[in-house]
C-alpha cells in the first residue's frame, strides 16, 4: 500500500467520522469502524481515548498493518431529543 493511499484513506476515515452525528465514544468507534471497512479490507485496530485537552471530544487512533494514524473528533453533545 503506497503512502499516498494511506494518507488519502486516513483523510476519508477522518472526514466520515467527523461528519457522523456521534454523541458518545461508542458511536465514534462504530462510525470509524464502518468508514474503515469501506476503505480498507485488511482488519485494522481502532482505539478511542478521552482527549485531555478538549472537553467533549475523543481521540481516534487507527493501529493496523495497513493504516496508522490518529485524529480528534468532537462529540455532538446536547442533540438528543
Amino acid at each position: 500500500m503506497s503512502e499516498t493511499f494511506r494518507r488519502e484513506a486516513l483523510a476519508i476515515i477522518q472526514a466520515d467520522t467527523r461528519t457522523a452525528t456521534c454523541m458518545s465514544p461508542a458511536e465514534v468507534y462504530a462510525a470509524a469502524r464502518i468508514s474503515l471497512a469501506s476503505v480498507c479490507r485488511v482488519p485494522q485496530r481502532v482505539e478511542i481515548a478521552a482527549n485531555g485537552r478538549k472537553r467533549g471530544s475523543v481521540r481516534v487512533r487507527i493501529c493496523g498493518p495497513e493504516l496508522i494514524g490518529e485524529f480528534t473528533v468532537g462529540l455532538k453533545l446536547g442533540l438528543a431529543a
